[in-house]
């Protein structure tokens, strides 16, 4: 878990996927375009993890939630 300002990032794993957790529920959003084979809860994505082209997409996630809390 990375505690960033008032939000945070963290993750979860289970028998075939991960699921990345955050409040920033607006980036939540926009990913929804972007990983459309994810499955999504109100504060998250989950990523089966034979989806590959999904990871650089995730760290970008992360360092754009990091930003934009960290100020």
């Amino acid at each position: 878990m990375f505690k960033v300002g008032k939000s945070y990032v963290f993750f979860t794993v289970a028998k075939t996927h991960f699921t990345v957790h955050t409040l920033d529920f607006d980036i939540i959003e926009n990913m929804k375009t972007l990983l459309p084979k994810a499955g999504y809860g109100k504060g998250c994505i989950k990523v089966k993890f034979t989806d590959k082209d999904a990871k650089p997409l995730l760290k970008k996630m992360c360092d754009e939630v990091v930003k934009k809390n960290n100020q």
